[in-house]
């Protein structure tokens, strides 16, 4: 028994370290040019993120997955193509970087700490952009229908309930969560609930009434590509529109960032 309880330790650590390698793949080169680090009180805690600033350009609001934190998608903020568009606004989510909120907030919870956000800055419009489990936390921003939202990008979102049951490193995690990294302790802590908190969101989907634009790769072995129906089925047929990335995996912002960047201008275009 103990023999398997440390090969089960260690391949979950594995298991775990290799999807933080992924989601941060790019993240040194990238990580140049960072503006200025504030933090949002709320209620519940100091949220951290970082602003790039850009008078009078629309706020576009990056959510990380899980784990991860602001740094996950500054190689999108940084993009001359992005910053002469958008006002880039990177926030780190509760467990994760220099969010310090000790509750377990979820998606919901987070979605209205965002929005809450969004109202604090000083701009009139703002565009949402979330990969994988911030895609989530988008797509539960964009029921509450905040005003300044004028669209999304969804990239791999982790939407489908179905999809997003337990699994088995996810106990094997519990078991271990004293010896884990603050991240990797978050990131199963929200991913063990993540499917009800999915039920739930399942029924507010039909109050979008802004464009989504969703990117997904047919070979995302983290987020099944099925999570595409089941979207097509739960949001407006007048909201969604799907691109299918055949030859693409889970990690689009940065393996296929070019079409990501392609896909913000083409959001901001078709809600102008």
């Amino acid at each position: 028994m103990r023999i398997y309880g440390l090969r089960a330790f260690w391949g979950l650590t594995l298991l775990f370290i290799a999807i933080s390698m992924g989601c941060s793949s790019s993240q040194k080169k990238s990580h140049k040019k960072v503006q200025g680090s504030y933090r949002f009180q709320s209620k519940d805690g100091v949220l951290h993120y970082v602003d790039f600033g850009g008078e009078d350009l629309p706020v576009l609001l990056l959510v990380h997955g899980s784990p991860g934190d602001y740094k996950a998608l500054i190689n999108i903020a940084n993009e001359n193509r992005v910053k002469e568009s958008f006002r880039p606004v990177l926030v780190d989510r509760p467990g994760y970087g220099e969010t310090k909120i000790k509750k377990k907030m979820t998606v919901a919870d987070q979605a209205r700490l965002f929005s809450n956000l969004l109202d604090s800055l000083d701009a009139d419009e703002a565009y949402l952009l979330g990969h994988s489990y911030g895609g989530a936390v988008v797509a539960e921003m964009l029921t509450l229908n905040n005003p300044k939202v004028k669209g999304a990008l969804l990239l791999a979102p982790t939407l489908s309930p179905k999809h997003q049951k337990r699994k088995y490193y996810n106990y094997l995690a519990k078991g271990f969560s004293p010896v884990l990294s603050r991240g990797l302790a978050s990131s199963n802590k929200e991913m063990w609930t993540l499917s009800k908190e999915l039920e739930s969101l399942q029924g507010r989907l039909n109050r979008i009434r802004v464009p989504v634009l969703m990117m997904h790769g047919e070979k995302d072995w983290l987020v099944p590509f099925a999570t595409v129906k089941y979207c097509k089925e739960y949001f407006s047929n007048e909201c969604l529109t799907v691109k299918e990335l055949p030859e693409a995996g889970h990690f689009l912002p940065w393996k296929n960032k070019g079409e990501v960047l392609d896909a913000l201008n083409e959001l901001k275009t078709k809600c102008e």
